[in-house]
């Protein structure tokens, strides 16, 4: 189940949450160390822990990262599952932070691309490197590798 702005809009942080809530998960932001997904006990919702700390785009990332692991796992299974899990999550998010309806439009996909893109919607993006760039660039790489490998 994929909300009705999933690939075809920029999700703000109240889209994102407002999607989980719907699928019965409690999010919390909030001043914390690190995001975390704890799908709870057997009858009792999951939690999605963001920190608040961070600016826009790190705060949605985090949000729509955590939100993959709701949509598509139950919860950690071993060292193997993390990785797989990781890399799903990871897909889910960047597929929400950059809709396929920006690449159908400008029929442009690129880091570069990608990386303006995220700075017009969520927060300006410097162009020298800082973290806040080292993140759109990993958000933008895990994207178009979703694009490219739905091409082959």
């Amino acid at each position: 189940m994929l909300p009705e702005w999933y690939g075809l809009s920029y999700p703000s942080e109240t889209d994102l949450a407002s999607f989980a809530e719907s699928l019965g998960a409690w999010v919390t932001i909030a001043k914390l160390p690190a995001a975390l997904y704890v799908p709870g006990p057997p009858g009792e919702a999951p939690v999605i822990l963001i920190p608040s700390q961070h600016g826009p785009l790190a705060a949605l990332w985090r949000l729509a990262h955590e939100i993959g692991h709701l949509v598509q796992h139950s919860g950690p299974k071993g060292e193997i599952f993390w990785s797989k899990g990781e890399a799903q999550a990871n897909r889910w998010a960047a597929c929400a932070l950059i809709p396929k309806a920006r690449i159908d439009i400008h029929n442009n996909a690129s880091i570069d691309a990608f990386i303006a893109a995220l700075s017009a919607h969520y927060e300006d993006i410097p162009p020298r490197n800082c973290p806040l760039r080292t993140l759109a660039n990993r958000i933008a790489k895990v994207r178009l590798g979703v694009l490219q490998s739905k091409n082959q």
